[in-house]
């Protein structure tokens, strides 16, 4: 279970990450993303984010490969914030 610095700290991730990917990426394979849940390793090193495509025509694979093609830039914008 983790602790309660860690579980702010996941807290705060969700609602930058949800914020970027709302507004700062203009892929069109995105669609609507909601960034369900942030879980952080024992160290906090590394990051499992779960998001959820809404949009019905929306593909799963096709927002996973817009995500994971726009990881660099995510990752640089949460550093500065």
């Amino acid at each position: 279970m983790p602790g309660p610095r860690t579980a702010r700290l996941s807290e705060q991730l969700r609602l930058e990450l949800a914020e970027l990917i709302e507004n700062e990426l203009e892929d069109p394979r995105l669609g609507t993303v909601t960034v369900t849940a942030v879980h952080l390793s024992g160290d906090g090193k590394t990051a499992r984010v779960l998001v959820c495509p809404l949009d019905k025509q929306t593909e799963e694979r096709d927002c996973l490969r817009a995500l994971d093609h726009a990881r660099g830039f995510l990752r640089r914008q949460l550093a500065h914030r």
